[in-house]
């Protein structure tokens, strides 16, 4: 599991108060309420680095969808790979 992976499963487990998933499900849904989801949005912002527009987050509807996103970006991969501050 990449750095990046365990980060947004903590990031998940904060935002809801729920106990942390050990992996990614690439099809359960991430049922999380709007203001989770904002918290959720915000920090990985924060540990990536990077902007996550409010159109493509309302489509992340499951952890794999958020996580091949953040993977997708230039600045995430910078940060997994510690490239960036």
């Amino acid at each position: 599991m990449t750095n990046t992976e365990q980060f947004v499963l903590r990031a998940i487990a904060k935002a809801t108060g729920k106990d942390c998933p050990t992996k990614i499900d690439t099809s359960e849904a991430l049922n999380i309420v709007s203001l989770d989801s904002v918290s959720l949005i915000m920090e990985l912002e924060r540990e990536f680095h990077t902007d996550i527009l409010d159109e493509d987050a309302l489509h992340f509807t499951t952890m794999q969808m958020l996580v091949d996103h953040l993977k997708a970006d230039s600045n995430v991969i910078a940060t997994e790979l510690g490239t960036v501050g």
